[in-house]
């Protein structure tokens, strides 16, 4: 494992020269690749390798760097990897990726004095180094482990399951965040490690009725079997919170953070239950992240919004949340609450927002007949005049096309090639009293999905059209699944459907008790989050189509907790929790 990864454009190879000579006095450990790569590797490999087995990613901004491909896919590997990055400006350069962008910038412009800026890098390169270097050894274990195909031998156990699951906890809020493989790989090892003690324990139990006389050896087994199984639990529920956590805060997988923050809730409820002593700081931290992941759930004025809130949609980097309502405004907030910006201009309810794939570009859609385009500093710089109410507003995955539904039935879709935008077929025979209350794109972006009325068009962009038929009432919202199989639609009958992509239906889910307005897949497709005007969110586990997580019974006890513990005064105020999310199982 290497301190850093240089990223650069060879055409500033004399710079980096430079700074790597610099670094190497230090006595720092540096990867760049005319070192670190064999002349008969494969060089693609070998610079992967090295991303993955590095403590820091540094980039060398420049106009060089910024145009080049092999630049762009080092800095996706890094990312992907949740890699510590360490953007240093060599040369004023436009159009820097976001991630880099919002990282405070390391000056090595010739304007600058060097050895002032090479003790600012390895103040960088210091900075919670032992949790740095513990991702990094963890990335590794996980990554052999994902390469042997999740074979149980190459597990943590004993000592470095439990320094892996305090890291874990420990390093909550940190950068970099645990990945998404980090975590199955501490998960399964805690998995596995109770399958053990499991099984020692019977084997225990066994000894102690063959043989009376390893009866006090059973019991001392016993006790400690129980005494891991307790620490094993206790470690589980740490995990728990802390995935909720970094889910919330890394701000991709809120869905995720809600699953794992019901689940911490559930498991503090077993471990009470047994009568399990749970530090307050640790009840108190259940609290927490189930409260962060619930906010965004909530009835959606909770944003200090005083008129009614139509559209919710975050930004692709889970910088920016815009909400669009009844007061004719779009707002921006940060990720924490925070107003940014107020959006004025329409003359009528926004009905829709939603932002393009880079991030870049909000759009709104209103019932006086107009969809405007925003940048994200909420300055207006298009506006589309379509002369009738629009409803539904929605940009490809791919960012090339936009989509807007509107009252007159029909569907729009701008491109960058066009400049009149291309008008779907409107909806005639049995719906023509119905408008378009919802569109939504496959991952693909090759699939548009209508809601009209009851029903749902499928069309593709290049032809050919299927429709779902099954509701008893107008559809508000359609959504594609992660792997854009499956289709989710949520209706004014108080029901979600599921149907596969060539138009048979699936199931109906039912367990609201109102309108059903709102619904999104997890990204990983195995739930589905729906929300009601009844006050409610149902998470559906939609792998064995059951009601996943806590019982109404645990709702009950966390509300009361919420209500009755002084540390969670400041969410039980907030309109009881609980009463926001209403989670079943299948009994």
């Amino acid at each position: 494992m290497t301190e850093a990864f240089i990223s650069y454009s060879r055409k500033d190879k004399e710079f980096v020269k430079k700074l790597y000579d610099a670094l190497k006095e230090q006595k720092r450990e540096v990867w760049v690749d005319w070192k670190g790569i064999p002349s008969t590797a494969e060089w693609r490999k070998e610079i992967y390798e090295a991303i993955e087995a590095t403590d820091n990613f540094i980039f060398i901004i420049s106009p060089n760097s910024v145009a080049s491909k092999i630049c762009g896919e080092e800095l996706g590997h890094a990312l992907k990897h949740n890699k510590r990055l360490v953007p240093i400006v060599w040369q004023d350069a436009d159009n820097v990726d976001d991630q880099l962008a919002k990282i405070q910038y390391i000056f090595f412009q010739e304007s600058n004095d060097f050895n002032t800026a090479l003790r600012s890098l390895l103040e960088a390169l210091d900075t919670d180094l032992e949790h740095v270097k513990e991702h990094t050894r963890l990335l590794m274990l996980a990554l052999e482990w994902e390469e042997k195909k999740r074979n149980s031998s190459y597990l943590l156990q004993g000592s470095q399951l439990e320094e892996a699951e305090q890291w874990l906890t420990k390093g909550t809020g940190k950068n970099p965040l645990p990945t998404t493989l980090q975590q199955d790989y501490i998960g399964e090892s805690r998995k596995a490690q109770r399958a053990r003690y499991k099984t020692k324990l019977i084997g225990l139990t066994t000894a102690f009725v063959i043989s009376a006389g390893s009866a006090i050896i059973a019991v001392i087994g016993w006790k400690e079997a129980d005494r891991q199984r307790i620490t094993a639990a206790k470690s589980e529920l740490q995990a728990l919170i802390s995935a909720s956590d970094a889910g919330f805060t890394a701000n991709r997988d809120t869905i995720d953070a809600l699953i794992a923050g019901l689940k911490a809730a559930k498991k503090l409820k077993e471990l009470e239950k047994d009568k399990i002593t749970i530090p307050p700081d640790d009840r108190a931290k259940v609290m927490t992240v189930l409260g962060q992941a619930i906010y965004w759930v909530r009835e959606r004025n909770s944003l200090n919004d005083s008129d009614a809130i139509r559209s919710v949609s975050f930004s692709p980097d889970g910088e920016i949340l815009a909400t669009g309502g009844a007061n004719r405004m779009v707002k921006l907030w940060n990720k924490h609450g925070r107003l940014l910006h107020t959006l004025e201009g329409h003359q009528d309810n926004v009905m829709s927002v939603s932002f393009s794939a880079d991030s870049q570009i909000l759009a709104s859609a209103s019932l006086d007949g107009t969809v405007k385009l925003w940048n994200r500093q909420g300055q207006l710089f298009q506006t589309f005049d379509i002369k009738t109410g629009v409803r539904a507003v929605s940009f490809s995955p791919d960012g090339k096309t936009l989509a807007s539904g509107s009252e007159d039935n029909s569907v729009r879709l701008w491109n960058r090639e066009r400049q009149q935008p291309q008008i779907l077929n409107r909806h005639t025979d049995e719906i023509n009293t119905y408008q378009v209350n919802s569109v939504s794109f496959s991952p693909d972006s090759q699939m548009i999905a209508i809601a009209v009325g009851n029903s749902v068009k499928l069309r593709q962009l290049d032809g050919g059209e299927i429709s779902l038929n099954g509701h008893n009432a107008a559809i508000s919202q359609v959504a594609f699944s992660r792997d854009g199989q499956t289709i989710a639609t949520a209706s004014d009958d108080k029901t979600v459907k599921l149907w596969h992509k060539d138009g048979t239906e699936i199931t109906t889910l039912t367990g609201h008790d109102g309108e059903v307005n709102s619904i999104s897949f997890s990204p990983d497709n195995k739930s589905l989050i729906s929300g009601s005007k009844d006050g409610t969110a149902i998470l559906w586990n939609i792998e064995n189509l059951t009601l996943d997580g806590l019982t109404a019974r645990g709702c009950d006890w966390l509300h009361d907790y919420l209500t009755n513990n002084t540390n969670a005064q400041g969410y039980a105020s907030e309109d009881h929790l609980c009463d926001r999310v209403r989670t079943q199982t299948g009994s």
